[in-house]
């Protein structure tokens, strides 16, 4: 062999050995690798990221696709709307998208409580003659503009203060239960407090809910009357024309009745309970007749105590005394 051929033959020994050393290529094959890695892994933060992103807009759309629900679908201003009935009760006007009288079908309602007074006051006085539900047919007792407004979905009562908002209730009560109620009806405690006596007639004719509900119910509002003119209360039972003294109230027993027989009804002044046909509260001169069926009868007694003291309920609850 000559010296070239063996030279020839050293450097193909040593290509082959630089071969076999690089030739496999770990680093180089493992800086690929870790490239590759880091990529993966930003891929994977940025697809986390979006579902977030998606997720929040989701939960954006759903927040405020329920409140424009709301907006769209909820109560409007009921003053705003059409009516095809009207009337006015007690200087409130009423309107009415289905004849009046049908409000007497709406015997469940359910209240919305408030912390104002006169509100409150109100909401005692129709719970006292209805069926409460919390499916019931919805009445609301509001600070606005006065106005009764009756819709199939619910009723508005309002009034700008205490005054309007409990003659708004009054009034609303009044048709609710199908009483025709005068125009003076506010003027009871007026009337009452002149009186030197306070007389309370029952028809023997009523019911169970006159007799059991009605004559406690008016007997708180006269026994705030009594301690305010110191007059007695005298208890008549009317059957016929006649009235039997049935007993005298008398809470502190300083006040004499100077009635020791019997009398005719015509001839008493005072509140009356009257069984009748026709539902109405009627005032005449002096006395006030609370007429109609048992159930009317009862709800003129729910009335005309919230007129002659609307904060009774509310002081009677705080001394644990309710009715």
């Amino acid at each position: 062999m000559s010296l070239q051929e063996i030279k020839g033959s050293e450097k193909k020994k040593v290509k082959k050995k630089r071969t076999s050393i690089e030739g496999p290529g770990e680093k180089p094959e493992g800086k690929k690798q870790t490239g590759s890695g880091e990529k993966q892994t930003k891929q994977e933060s940025k697809t986390n990221y979006d579902a977030i992103i998606k997720v929040l807009a989701v939960l954006i759309l759903v927040v405020f696709g329920a409140y424009a629900y709301m907006v769209l679908t909820g109560p409007k201003d009921p003053s705003q709307g059409s009516y095809a009935y009207s009337d006015e009760v007690l200087g409130i006007e009423v309107k009415s998208e289905f004849p009046l009288e049908s409000l007497q079908n709406f015997k469940a309602i359910a209240l919305l409580n408030s912390s104002d007074a006169a509100i409150t006051s109100c909401n005692y006085e129709l719970s006292a003659i209805s069926q409460m539900s919390r499916k019931g047919y919805i009445v609301r007792v509001e600070k606005d503009s006065p106005g009764i407004y009756i819709k199939g979905e619910g009723a508005w009562v309002r009034g700008r203060n205490s005054g309007e908002i409990l003659s708004a209730c009054h009034a609303f009560a009044c048709l609710r239960e199908g009483i025709e109620c005068p125009d003076g009806l506010l003027d009871i405690p007026q009337i009452l407090a002149g009186q030197e006596e306070l007389n309370l007639v029952i028809d023997g004719a009523l019911g169970e809910k006159s007799f059991q509900k009605g004559i406690i119910t008016i007997g708180y509002a006269l026994g705030t009357l009594q301690s305010q003119t110191g007059a007695p209360v005298n208890t008549w039972l009317r059957n016929g024309d006649t009235c039997f003294l049935a007993t005298v109230l008398n809470s502190t027993g300083l006040f004499k009745s100077n009635i020791t027989e019997n009398s005719s009804c015509d001839s008493i002044d005072g509140i009356h309970m009257l069984d009748s046909e026709q539902g109405e509260i009627r005032m005449e001169g002096n006395r006030i007749t609370l007429q109609g069926s048992d159930g009317q009868v009862y709800a003129g007694t729910v009335i005309v105590q919230n007129i002659i003291a609307p904060d009774l309920r509310e002081r009677l609850m705080d001394v644990n005394i309710d009715f």
